[in-house]
């Protein structure tokens, strides 16, 4: 396994204790989303002292060097501990932000952006509650 300071330094981030820190603990995690305020209390459980600023922080500056990648919802924001593209279910009973896992949904016939924009990529969010019992 690359050492998290190599991970760090090669994502050009300086490697302090925090961050160092903080990708052991997302390696823990493995693949998966997690919130700043989940990875805040999974950080303050390890021993690893951060106010909840700090954590926001930290996973912004990851998910700007491409550690994880940021998917905002509304109020809320996750951060995927797998960068590479994939898409999402969102469970409406729980809140939970789950990754679709094997092939996965394809768009077809993109709008072009407007004039002096280009697309950077599309998301697809697939909203899922537990089925309702008919009677």
């Amino acid at each position: 396994m690359i050492p998290s300071e190599t991970v760090l330094r090669d994502a050009g981030l300086r490697p302090t204790r925090q961050r160092r820190g903080m990708v052991e603990l997302l390696r823990t995690l493995g693949s998966g989303n997690v919130s700043a305020d989940e990875m805040h209390r999974l950080a303050a459980k390890a021993g690893l002292r951060l106010s909840l600023a700090t954590t926001y922080n930290i996973l912004n500056q990851f998910a700007k060097a491409g550690l994880v990648r940021r998917i905002d919802l509304g109020e809320r924001t996750w951060f995927c501990t797998s960068p590479a593209g994939h898409h999402h279910f969102l469970d409406l009973s729980t809140g939970r932000l789950s990754d679709i896992p094997g092939r996965q949904p394809v768009l077809d016939h993109l709008p072009s952006p407007p004039p002096g924009y280009e697309l950077d990529g599309v998301d697809i969010l697939i909203r899922i509650r537990p089925e309702r019992i008919r009677e």
